[in-house]
C-alpha cells in the first residue's frame, strides 16, 4: 500500500496507520501514519494520506509529507510516532493524538489540533497542525500507586453520555516503571480530551492497577490457587481458561507475546499436574487440548520444511531463525502427556537443528561443534575472549535468514534463507541472542533429550586444558 523506498523521510519503517472516512467528502478516506528514516531511526515523523472507498488500498501520498515533524524544542523535540486520530465533528476538527520524547523513546502523549478544511484533506498540513499547549496531556506519573517512567501509545475514544449530557473520553495506553516494560494497558478518563485523569484499577490481583484480566493474572490466580486453596483465584483460572486455546497461535510467534497477554504453556502445566488440590476436568481438558493443538501445528510445519528450521517465512520475527527449543516446547509437554514417539521425535530434530543438522553444518551454539560460532554478540565473550578461553560457552545466536543486508563480499542478500548467515560480530541479525528465545527454552529442553544427568563441579569450562 505504501512503499518506504518512495521516501526517504519514511525509507525504514512505516507504521501505525489511523484510517477514517472523510468527513467532507463522501466515499473517500484519510489516513495518517508514522515513519522512520533509515538515515536516522531516532527521529519519527506523521504524514497523511487518501483513497476512494471502493479503492482503499490504492493510497495516494501527499507530496508536502511529513505533515507533523518533531517540535526541535520542548518535551517533544526529538521524536514523535502516531497514536490515534478522531474526527470532532462539534469542532470540524481532528485531534491528533500521539507519544514523544526530548529523548530517543517516546514517553508522553501529545495533542496536536487541526481543523478539517473545506475538503477534509487539503488543509490538513504542517502549517494548519497546532500542539496543544507547551506540555503533554498525559504524562508518565511516578507517584504512588502508578509508578510510571513512560506513557505512551495511548489507544484514545469517546462516548456520549445521555444522562450527564456530555462526551465520556478514554485513552488506554502502556506504560513503563516498578511494573516492568510494557507490562499492560492503564485507563486514564476525561470530559473534553485534553485534561485527563488516571484511573487505577483496584481490583487488579497483582497491584498493577490495570483495566482487564489478563493472561498473566490466569498464572497468578492459578499458581495462587495452587498454593493456598484460594477458591475465587480457582473461579478465576475456571473463567479465563477457554482464551488457553490461543497457545497455538502465539507459542511460536514473536517474543512479545511472551511478554504481553500471550499464553504460556508454563501458566497451566502445573494445574494440569497437580495431586495436592481439586481440578475441574474440563479446565485440564481445555489446557491439554491447547498444548496438543500447538504441537501437532509444530509437527506440520516440520513435515513441510526440508530442514527442521523455524516457522513458515511469513511468521519471521527477530530470533526466530534459531528459536528451536520455543517450537520444540509444545512438543515435549505433550509426550510428557502420551509418550508417543513423534512428539519427542520432533523435539529432539528440532534442537539437532541449531547443533548442526542445517544446511551449512554450523552449530549456532557457541563452545560445541566442529564448525562453531566464534563471535557472537556478548559483551561478556569479548573479555573470555581476549583470555584466550573463546566466546562465553551456550549463547545460542540468532542464526541465518534476516535480511541479509550490510556489506559481504561475496554478498549474501540473495542466497536461500537458510545460508543467509556470516558469523560476524557486527551483524547482530545473526550474532545477537535473546534471554527469552535463545537460552530459557533450550535450557529446559535439551536436559530431557540428555535424559538428565549430574554436574560435575571439577570440571572448569574456561580451562585452557578443556578440549
Amino acid at each position: 500500500m505504501l512503499a518506504r523506498a518512495s521516501h526517504e523521510w519514511m525509507s525504514q519503517q512505516v507504521e501505525e496507520p489511523c484510517i477514517l472516512p472523510n468527513p467532507k467528502v463522501p466515499g473517500r478516506l484519510i489516513m495518517s501514519y508514522s515513519a522512520v528514516s533509515s538515515s536516522n531511526r531516532v527521529v519519527a515523523a506523521i504524514g497523511k494520506a487518501w483513497a476512494d472507498t471502493h479503492s482503499p488500498f490504492g493510497l495516494h501520498q501527499d507530496e508536502a509529507n511529513p505533515i507533523f515533524r518533531p517540535a526541535g524544542r520542548g518535551w517533544d523535540s526529538t521524536t514523535i510516532r502516531l497514536d490515534t486520530v478522531l474526527y470532532i465533528p462539534e469542532e470540524y476538527a481532528y485531534y491528533i493524538y500521539y507519544s514523544g520524547s526530548a529523548g530517543t523513546v517516546q514517553d508522553r502523549v501529545g495533542l496536536a489540533i487541526c481543523q478539517a478544511g473545506a475538503d477534509g484533506c487539503s488543509g490538513v498540513n504542517a502549517s494548519a497542525i497546532a500542539r496543544y499547549g507547551p506540555v503533554p496531556v498525559l504524562a508518565p506519573e511516578p507517584a504512588t500507586p502508578f509508578h510510571e517512567a513512560m506513557a505512551s501509545q495511548a489507544a484514545v475514544m469517546r462516548e456520549w453520555n445521555s444522562t450527564a449530557q456530555r462526551w465520556d473520553w478514554y485513552t488506554y495506553y502502556s506504560y513503563r516503571g516498578k511494573d516492568g516494560t510494557l507490562p499492560g494497558i492503564r485507563l486514564a478518563t476525561s470530559h473534553d480530551g485534553k485534561t485527563w485523569t488516571r484511573r487505577f484499577n483496584a481490583d487488579d490481583p497483582r497491584g498493577m492497577g490495570q483495566i482487564f484480566r489478563s493472561t498473566p493474572a490466569a498464572y497468578y490466580a492459578l499458581q495462587k490457587y495452587l498454593l493456598t486453596g484460594d477458591e475465587a483465584a480457582h473461579e478465576m483460572v475456571k473463567d479465563l481458561s477457554p482464551s488457553a486455546s490461543g497457545y497455538a497461535n502465539n507459542y511460536n510467534s514473536a517474543p512479545e507475546s511472551f511478554a504481553g497477554n500471550g499464553w504460556l504453556a508454563s501458566y497451566f502445566y502445573s494445574y494440569i499436574l497437580a495431586k495436592d488440590r481439586p481440578t475441574d476436568p474440563a479446565v485440564v481438558d481445555r489446557f491439554k487440548a491447547a498444548i496438543k493443538a500447538a504441537a501437532d501445528k509444530e509437527i506440520g510445519y516440520l513435515a513441510g520444511n526440508a530442514y527442521p528450521g523455524r516457522t513458515p517465512a511469513n511468521l519471521r520475527w527477530w530470533g526466530s531463525n534459531t528459536a528451536q527449543g520455543q517450537y520444540a516446547y509444545p512438543c515435549l509437554l505433550q509426550w510428557s502427556f502420551t509418550k508417543e514417539q513423534e512428539y519427542i521425535d520432533d523435539a529432539s530434530q528440532l534442537m539437532d537443528y541449531v547443533q548442526g543438522l542445517n544446511p551449512v553444518g554450523k552449530c549456532y551454539i557457541t563452545g560445541i561443534g566442529f564448525n562453531r560460532v566464534h563471535n557472537p554478540h556478548d559483551r561478556e565473550s569479548a573479555y573470555t575472549k581476549r583470555q584466550g578461553w573463546g566466546p562465553r560457552p551456550g549463547i545460542l545466536v540468532f542464526g541465518p535468514g534476516g535480511t541479509g543486508k550490510g556489506v559481504s563480499v561475496p554478498a549474501v542478500i540473495g542466497l536461500a534463507r537458510e545460508r543467509k548467515y556470516i558469523d560476524n560480530l557486527g551483524s547482530i541479525q545473526w550474532s545477537e541472542f535473546t534471554i527469552y528465545q535463545s537460552l530459557r527454552f533450550p535450557s529446559a529442553v535439551y536436559p530431557v533429550l540428555a535424559q538428565g544427568g549430574t554436574y560435575d563441579e571439577r570440571i572448569d569450562p574456561f580451562s585452557p586444558q578443556q578440549k
